[in-house]
């Protein structure tokens, strides 16, 4: 895909983005770990979260207004190992 990018944002939140709008991107994908609701499971129940060390981040790229690409990523900004705690 040769599409030129015109803007990138970053989200806190799976809930910033349309449930809608990440299935169509991720259909293809056959991978729990990027399903919308599982992803916006672990926001609710804080086991991703700024206080558990694991800040989820979604870095959505426009071309003009229509998303063309959701990269998920945690920030994990401490050093105490695996998720355990």
């Amino acid at each position: 895909m040769n599409q030129k990018i015109h803007k990138v944002e970053v989200k806190l939140s799976i809930k910033e983005i349309s449930k809608e709008i990440w299935n169509e991107l991720t259909n293809e994908i056959n991978n729990p770990f990027y399903e919308w609701t599982w992803l916006k499971n672990l926001e609710i129940s804080k086991s991703v979260s700024r206080e558990t060390g694991w800040q989820p981040l979604y870095f959505v790229a426009y071309k003009n207004e229509e998303i063309l690409g959701i990269a998920p990523l945690f920030l994990k900004n401490h050093s105490y190992g695996e998720f355990i705690f």
